[in-house]
This record gives C-alpha cells, structure tokens and sequence, in this order.
C-alpha cells in the first residue's frame, strides 16, 4: 500500500504544478501577467489523510506538524506557489492609455468599493472621461492621489511621474503607484490584480523615483512560453509514470490480498 500512496501524493503534486503551468501559458499574452514558481510548501511531511482532504496547498503552513499516531501513512508535503513579479519587457503601443511600469510597483484600482492593485496598464477611457480599467467587462476607476483620473479631452499626456497634464498643458491629477514592501503576502485575485485584503503586504504610496510610469507601453508577461511548453511535457510524462507505478502498486497489493485469501 506504501507505493500506492506515495503515487498518490506525487500525482497531486504533478496535477497542481500543471495547472498552474497550463495557466501562466494561458496568460502569455495578457500584459502585466505574472507568472507563478512552484516550491515545496514544507520541509516537513504530511499525513496522507491531511494530504486527500486539504489538496490545496495554501492550507498547509511551514511549522512542524504535530507527531503522528501510529499507523499514519507520512508523505511529501504539496506544492506551495509563489508569484514571480520580475519585471516584464515593455512592448511600444503607441495609445494614449496604454501604460507601463518600469520598475517594481503597482497601479492601483477600485473594484467595489475596494482598492485592488495592478501591472496590466491597458486602460481604457470611459463615458465619463475617468481612466478606468476593464475587470470582468465592467469598468472600474484608476485611482490617482485624489481619487479617480478624469481628463477632459482623448488628447492628454503623462509623466514618467504620474503627473497627467491635459491637452491645453494644464495638471489635471497624478496617477498613483504603490509599493508592496511584502509581495508575496499579496492575494492574486483572476490572472492581473492583486488584494492586500489582510493588511500584510506593507502596502505604501511609491517614492520619488522608485518607479517610472510609461505613457503609450505595457508590459508583457514574464513567462517564458517555451520552457513552460517543455514543462507541461515533462509534467505530462511523469504524470504517466506515476499512473503506472499506482497500476503496478494497485496490481500487487491486489494478488497479496489474493494470497492471503487463498493461504
């Protein structure tokens, strides 16, 4: 039964790092996208029937479980993932709202009420002049230091500071950008935004400097399609290993039982 179980703890491992692989590959061409890295959530094992039960890595912390009762089967912990958010290359677009950080950072939305952040600059003008952002084919607004962006006219600039100026010059607003001292403490909320719902992401307003807005650009995606193709083909095979050494181990344990019946 001890191989059959240890297949079954590598199977879930292989199944959460294909999806998330077959996710990033899904979003190499959603700007702002950021790609997810797979690490061993603990070094410590699990006890199978946590492992069936509580397949989502995230429920698992790093601390030492508590000793197990006898007869426990122990196995590898899942995978825990964490989000990559190197710095995508910046693609030329040429549209007025169309923009990308150079640096680390965020924009910062509001989705119902509340603030949610942000690296895909593909925002878009809407009936009422407000830069605003599309989340699930609704508008919502890009903040700037006071609130909502609103330009009068189609015909505006930026700075590499925020600063957005008018078409007769004049500054109508600044387009706020954060820092999140604590990525990682970060929830990835659909394929683009990000919540500090919990308040431990350090999230702060960016100093002078620390990043720069670019006005008719986004930001590409940093995953790389290629190693996640040969990644999903590696996940693939020894998906199919794993299947036959459960077969194999399902096979023996059936003649012992045999065996024992027939003894």
């Amino acid at each position: 039964m001890d191989g059959l179980y240890s297949s079954l703890s590598g199977a879930m491992n292989l199944e959460t790092r294909l999806r998330v692989v077959a996710h990033d590959l899904a979003n190499i061409n959603t700007p702002g996208h950021k790609r997810t890295r797979m690490t061993e959530a603990s070094e410590y094992p699990v006890v199978l029937s946590d492992l069936i039960h509580r397949s989502d890595p995230r429920e698992f912390d790093t601390a030492a479980p508590e000793a197990a009762s006898e007869g426990d089967l122990i196995y590898n912990r899942p995978l825990s993932s964490a989000v990559d958010f190197s710095q995508g290359a910046l693609r030329l677009t040429g549209a007025a709202t169309d923009f990308a950080l150079d640096g680390p950072g965020f924009f910062a939305v509001e989705v119902d009420g509340a603030e949610r952040y942000t690296r895909a600059g593909a925002f878009e003008l809407d009936a009422r002049g407000q830069l605003s952002m599309r989340v699930d084919g609704r508008f919502v607004p890009v903040l700037g230091d006071t609130g909502p962006v609103t330009v009068t006219s189609a015909q505006f600039t930026v700075g590499s500071d925020g600063t957005v100026h008018g078409a007769d010059g004049a500054v109508v607003g600044r387009l706020r950008t954060v820092q999140a001292d604590q990525p990682q403490r970060l929830e990835r909320i659909g394929s683009t935004l990000f919540a500090d719902a919990a308040g431990q992401a350090g999230v702060r307003p960016s100093l002078q400097g620390e990043t720069l807005i670019r006005q008719g650009a986004l930001e590409q995606s940093n995953g790389d399609p290629v190693s996640s193709l040969v990644e999903m083909i590696e996940i693939q095979r020894a998906y199919q290993a794993v299947s036959k050494a459960m077969t194999t181990a399902d096979e023996a344990t059936g003649r012992r039982i045999t065996t024992s019946l027939n003894a």
